[in-house]
């Protein structure tokens, strides 16, 4: 059963006391061409997940999946706050009389970030849920510059206040913080090539022949994808990034392309690389492998660099 305007009688327990509550983000980036969408989800029994996924064209760039940090016992009290918030703060109490609407008065349209806050509620078996029009990422969730509404200032609030108590707000533990949108074009541990590091194929801004592909882009396609045809790239408005890391001996490690970061008009494009390891009591198999991640973006001013690549042990089976 759903409840769009919020619960009716909420019992001896808080709506939602014994349930989770969950904040899904979907940002626009780069003028809509790509998305950033997160989904933090909290449970009443302190455990938390942090969903994230960046694309570009409509297609997925790469996706990632954190949560708690020790023991979720630790959150549970926290949870409890914002469910007492939910109902008395003052500045962002959802439960209002009349109710606080559940949509907003319009579509958000391609510019802004649609947030959506939800209250599901395991004993009765119902939902209350608000989606709003703002702006920001998860991250730095805010009120577009024009909004006057006081309602989605609430849903804003509420939020925020959830994502304080579990994730925060450092750029750290966000996986696509501040990134350029990107999508996959191929991802694995097995490729004809031999790299032992990233490379950029992006053609020279001014150039005559700028919408031609870079000379050596065709024949490092062929060496990786053998008589795969070549992905279309519009090499006038797109740029194409390959995080490669050269042979590895344990069959879990994976090349992840994290990050592709505006630096400003003096210091170019970052790219960030990681290459995730098996982790602590994880039993790979001993075997040679090229993982690589090829992904295509937006054309980035230059100069486009990477920032070397940075090791990041996983969670068995997560990678």
């Amino acid at each position: 059963m759903a409840c769009e305007q919020g619960p009716t009688d909420v019992g001896a327990l808080r709506f939602g006391q014994v349930g989770e509550v969950e904040v899904r983000v979907r940002a626009p980036l780069n003028g809509g061409v790509g998305w950033q969408e997160q989904v933090l989800t909290w449970e009443s029994s302190g455990a938390w997940r942090l969903f994230e996924e960046i694309g570009y064209r409509e297609a997925v760039g790469e996706q990632s999946l954190t949560s708690n940090p020790g023991i979720p016992e630790l959150f549970a009290t926290a949870y409890a706050s914002f469910i007492d918030g939910a109902n008395t703060n003052d500045g962002w109490k959802l439960f209002l009389d009349p109710a606080l609407p559940a949509a907003p008065a319009e579509p958000c349209g391609d510019a802004s970030t649609e947030a959506t806050l939800r209250i599901r509620d395991y004993q009765r078996s119902e939902e209350a849920r608000w989606s709003r029009c703002v702006a920001g990422t998860l991250r730095s969730l805010r009120l577009r510059p024009e909004e006057r509404d006081v309602t989605t200032a609430r849903v804003v609030e509420a939020a925020t206040y959830l994502r304080n108590l579990t994730v925060g707000e450092g750029d750290e533990a966000y996986a696509y913080a501040g990134s350029w949108p990107f999508a996959t074009l191929d991802k694995g541990d097995e490729t004809g090539l031999n790299l032992a590091e990233p490379r950029v194929f992006r053609s020279s801004d001014g150039a005559a022949d700028h919408h031609e592909a870079p000379a050596d882009w065709e024949s490092t396609w062929q060496a990786h994808a053998g008589d795969r045809p070549l992905p279309e790239v519009d090499w006038a408005t797109e740029m194409v990034l390959l995080g490669a890391i050269g042979t590895t001996q344990e069959s879990g490690d994976t090349v992840e392309v994290r990050r592709v970061l505006y630096l400003g008009a003096e210091k170019g494009t970052q790219v960030d690389v990681v290459h995730q390891v098996p982790g602590d009591f994880c039993a790979p198999v001993s075997r040679a492998v090229r993982p690589f991640h090829i992904v295509v973006a937006p054309k980035a001013p230059a100069p486009v660099f990477f920032a070397g690549v940075r090791l990041e042990r996983v969670h068995c089976g997560s990678s």
